[in-house]
């Protein structure tokens, strides 16, 4: 009897030390973004929540869980998003909230916070040791490229994914009852599918976790041949069940008639190069965040070099995975897989974005920090193991000290992370800091051009304009800057194809609709100007350039000579 209670007794002590890791963890997420919260409104802020009359109203609920995200706000424009649980949220905070947007970054807040708090109880409860969890729970808490998602209410999307993964996940490793893990697998997979395509990854993850279980159970006891295919049969039944979530969710897609993720293909060498391009930028962030921006131009590798550092990369990760397998360290193996499936899925998949677009996000970097912590804290925790002192020679007066470096290590960080959410103030502190940190880049270029024409210096503004489309000739944005400029200088008929284009493209942007009617108006367009106005009437009812543009319409028929 005393043999079997002493397990026991030893066993209780852990649940205490483990809760209050979560709960420290949570704090520090807390602590490393408070500047956050007295941020306010900034890019798709607006389109998706200020300005969007659908959150507004319970009937404009129904067009946001049917529509694409885009369309269902102040801003119409098909991406083929379809998230109709980010959209959700957004109705519901705004029914809470309203315009505050001090609320609204507390809520951001502590999504972070339970997504640091499951990140912790996850990796402890998946077998690694506390300190270990917390040291990699920590680091992704105060990480300053975390405030890319925290600090920006669109990043929410995220900060929702990965809290449903993490619940679903621990669901998974507590479950018995094998339906159980597989119900999980599939609300979890469809459900954070729903919050952003990215996470269709979720079914491969859950598969990972369920090796996991079947790899303590085969531990725990001598398994038979019949019951090791009976653990095959229920795995494989896992990765089935997530897989049908996500076909469930591209059905919903297709009755509904949301486009195409991929509407057109690139060329492969451009696409391996902007996978190469995006995965050095991802790693950049990691390990030196210290040129954080809203957007950074995509420029591809050479193919050459992009398949040596690709291939390079696979190496060098995996030979650590095959190494902890070898050594028996399944568990640690199974963990540092899946951080080495979520790095590589975030390269490919927004390499993939970028490819099309010609520009990547650094707030990318939130879902590559999970796997790269995953795989780093597997593997440095099976290094300490097998290469560490016998327990004589360890200094037993560093002991009490190993929390405090624990904790000094994120804390360390906390300037870096306290700026880039100071950062997010606004768009202007937004442009500021990409034109102050990346200069060269064609995308700080068109954001310090976008500040100018806020403050109304088209003559400063234009060059940058030229430059970024000259960059990026695929993109419209540098249409508004351009036109802008040829209007103000008198050519309003040179100005009329790039301004109507990119309002046509956009017709959610105001300053885009009155630029458009100006140069039509100014031309002697009227009966193309009229059309536009009825068609954004439609959408957006009366708004002020159109009141304005109608009443110049007005005086255009008055003064025109009688037939």
């Amino acid at each position: 009897m005393a043999s079997e209670s002493e397990p026991q007794g030893e066993a209780r002590p852990r649940i205490p030390r483990s809760m209050l890791a979560v709960l420290l963890t949570s704090v520090l997420a807390i602590l490393g973004h408070l500047p956050s919260i007295t941020n306010g409104f900034v890019i798709d802020d607006f389109p998706l929540l200020v300005h969007n009359p659908h959150v507004r109203t319970l009937r404009g609920l129904f067009v946001i869980l049917r529509s694409d995200l885009f369309v269902a706000s102040a801003e119409p424009r098909a991406f083929s998003y379809y998230r109709p649980l980010s959209g959700l949220s957004y109705w519901v905070t705004w029914q809470a909230f309203g315009d505050n947007p001090t609320l609204h970054h507390v809520f951001n807040l502590g999504l972070h916070a339970v997504v640091v708090g499951c990140f912790t109880h996850f990796m402890i409860r998946s077998g690694l040791r506390i300190y270990t969890s917390m040291l990699a729970a920590s680091l992704f808490a105060i990480h300053p490229a975390t405030a890319d998602i925290v600090a920006y209410l669109g990043g929410r999307q995220d900060l929702l994914g990965w809290v449903t993964i993490f619940v679903s996940a621990i669901l998974i490793l507590r479950c018995k009852n094998f339906w159980a893990q597989a119900s999980v697998a599939f609300f979890g997979s469809l459900c954070a599918g729903f919050f952003r395509e990215y996470f269709w990854i979720a079914p491969l993850l859950f598969f990972g976790i369920f090796e996991l279980i079947s790899g303590e159970r085969q531990a725990s006891s001598d398994s038979s041949t019949k019951e090791a295919r009976r653990g095959n049969k229920q795995r494989a039944w896992v990765l089935v069940a997530g897989i049908l979530a996500v076909l469930v969710s591209l059905g919903i897609r297709n009755v509904l008639g949301i486009g195409q993720l991929v509407n057109e293909w690139n060329d492969s060498t451009m696409v391996m190069g902007c996978v190469g391009s995006t995965a050095l930028r991802l790693i950049h962030n990691t390990v030196a965040p210290t040129d954080l921006a809203l957007n950074v131009s995509c420029t591809p590798l050479a193919d050459t070099t992009a398949w040596l550092l690709l291939g390079g990369g696979a190496l060098v990760l995996l030979a650590p995975v095959v190494w902890l397998a070898k050594t028996n360290a399944r568990t640690k193996a199974v963990l540092a897989c899946a951080g080495v499936f979520i790095m590589a899925s975030g390269a490919v998949i927004h390499g993939f974005h970028g490819a099309r677009y010609g520009v990547i996000s650094d707030r990318y970097t939130y879902s590559f920090l999970v796997g790269a912590l995953l795989f780093a804290a597997s593997l440095t925790e099976h290094v300490h193991q097998r290469f560490r002192l016998p327990a004589r020679a360890k200094p037993s007066l560093l002991r009490p000290l190993v929390p405090w470096i624990l904790l000094a290590t994120p804390l360390s960080l906390l300037p870096l992370t306290w700026a880039r959410d100071q950062d997010w103030k606004s768009d202007t502190t937004l442009q500021i800091a990409m034109w102050r940190d990346r200069p060269h880049d064609p995308e700080s270029q068109y954001a310090e051009a976008l500040r100018l024409i806020d403050q109304g210096d088209y003559e400063a503004a234009y060059p940058l304009c030229v430059a970024y489309r000259n960059a990026a000739p695929q993109a419209e944005r540098a249409s508004l800057c351009i036109a802008g400029y040829l209007y103000l200088k008198g050519r309003a008929e040179e100005a009329v194809p790039l301004a109507c284009h990119f309002a046509r493209t956009r017709p959610g942007n105001v300053q885009g609709r009155h630029l458009c009617l100006s140069c039509l108006l100014a031309t002697g367009r009227a009966e193309e100007a009229t059309a536009l106005i009825s068609d954004w009437k439609a959408m957006f009812g009366e708004s002020s350039e159109m009141i304005e543009a109608q009443e110049v319409l007005q005086r255009m028929k008055q003064q025109a000579p009688a037939p």
